[in-house]
């Protein structure tokens, strides 16, 4: 069962592509990772555990995104009928170019089409809590995000040198009906990989970014996960994603605040190791600078525009829209939502309000709370076994993972590999007594003995 869902999170790197188009839905698109859904249900079905307590644990765990879901197909269905006509809203579906695009609120295919990717997403959620109680083989879900994470790399350095030759190979995998954005600036190209655009692939790396760090700190497989880290955190700098430089700065403030006020031995050896990375790439960018000044002058304008300069550009003040009409959404219909797949956001928050009002925002903010339990010690925890590390590493991964969706999400769905993490949290990550014993320091086998 694990081997059939890694291949379902495996196929979410193909964000752009499209396993099968659906024109009578009005051209909407199932992506690959959605459709390996379909065989991951069927190894379900076929388990001997699949009514076991493991299974009746997953349910509980994933009980309140079950009820954001739920919410939320109700909510396509119905009230996009019941609020008609009341507002006009960007649609989830571009239809014209211009800034402010907007059109009346009336049903469309996108209200199935998210809703059916709402219900995915928590099915993820479910099996991925129940197979890794299951089977636990923490290793091989490691070593199979850090082959996804170099896949990530090597696919962003395909998409800049086949643009450079005028090749266009990538499309191949960017076959779906979605908008692929120009993502040109001058003589660079930015970043953006199998995704539509460089937003799309900055987020996708940023997660895993987190949990390989994650694991790093807690000396799992060491060596590999700190040069994968490395690697995607060197990527998502060059990506120029304002979005990737948000959730960097989110993440290294979080970061900061743990070494600063949970200073163990662990912690401050870590830390004193990202401090001296950051030094030499400070250097190194200078060194550039002064090797080839017209080259780092043309690449610093770039990033002046897509941060500091960022919400004057015309995808700021489009995506800025966007989100306050989310708002006006969740306004006009008294805090119900209008219905998932009824316009377009710009921001996770915005999205969810707008589509599922008061209810989505409690249920899924209830469910982060429970995905990582940041009152609790073990949250911080670095020495534990590598099944913990994997489970603490993901649980981070999932909720700060959430970063640049907060000005980027297009819809309220926080997507597959989120409900990946957030399984894997739920199943590994430590909790009840097991925490208390290991922030106390003691091993795993020192805590079944007392229980014995």
């Amino acid at each position: 069962m694990t081997v059939t869902l890694l291949i379902v999170v495996c196929g979410t790197i193909f964000g752009a592509a499209a396993a099968v188009n659906m024109p009578a839905l009005g051209g909407s698109s199932i992506q690959p990772s959605v459709f390996a859904l379909a065989f991951l249900a069927a190894r379900l079905a076929a388990s001997r555990q699949l009514m076991s307590e493991k299974m009746n644990q997953a349910l509980k765990d994933s009980l309140l995104f079950g009820l954001f879901a739920a919410y939320g197909v109700l909510s396509a269905f119905v009230f996009p009928r019941l609020f008609y006509h009341q507002v006009e809203l960007p649609p989830t579906r571009i239809i014209s170019t211009a800034i402010f695009a907007v059109a009346p609120l009336q049903p469309s295919s996108q209200n199935i089409t998210q809703a059916t990717y709402l219900l995915g997403t928590f099915f993820v959620i479910l099996a991925t809590a129940f197979i890794a109680r299951t089977e636990r083989r923490p290793r091989l879900v490691m070593m199979t995000l850090i082959y996804l994470s170099w896949a990530h790399i090597a696919f962003g350095i395909l998409d800049v040198l086949f643009s450079m030759l005028g090749l266009p190979f990538m499309d191949i995998v960017r076959n779906a009906n979605y908008s692929v954005v120009d993502q040109h600036f001058g003589a660079f190209r930015r970043i953006q990989g199998t995704f539509a655009e460089t937003s799309a692939y900055s987020a996708y790396g940023f997660v895993l970014l987190i949990f390989m760090t994650e694991l790093w700190l807690r000396d799992v497989e060491g060596r590999l996960t700190g040069v994968t880290s490395l690697a995607l955190g060197v990527t998502l700098f060059m990506s120029t994603s304002s979005s990737a430089y948000l959730g960097l700065g989110v993440y290294g403030l979080i970061l900061a605040a743990r070494i600063v006020y949970l200073p163990t031995p662990t912690a401050q050896r870590k830390g004193l190791i990202l401090a001296c990375f950051g030094i030499l790439a400070i250097a190194a960018i200078l060194a550039i600078c002064v090797a080839q000044p017209r080259i780092a002058s043309e690449f610093g304008r770039m990033l002046t525009e897509m941060t500091v300069k960022k919400g004057e550009s015309f995808s700021a003040i489009q995506r800025g829209f966007w989100t306050r009409k989310g708002w006006e959404a969740f306004t006009i219909s008294n805090g119900l939502g209008v219905g998932v797949g009824s316009f377009r956001s710009s921001s996770l928050v915005s999205a969810v309000a707008g589509s599922m009002g008061v209810f989505g925002l409690a249920t899924l903010g209830l469910f982060l709370a429970r995905i990582l339990p940041i009152q609790k010690l073990s949250s911080y925890q670095l020495d534990c076994d590598r099944t913990a590390a994997v489970g603490i590493a993901a649980a981070w991964a999932a909720l700060v993972g959430l970063a640049p969706g907060m000005v980027s999400a297009t819809s309220p769905d926080p997507g597959v590999m989120f409900a990946f993490m957030a399984g894997l949290a739920m199943a590994w990550a430590p909790r009840g007594r097991y925490a208390a014993a290991q922030a106390a320091g003691l091993s795993p086998s020192a805590q079944a003995a007392g229980r014995s």
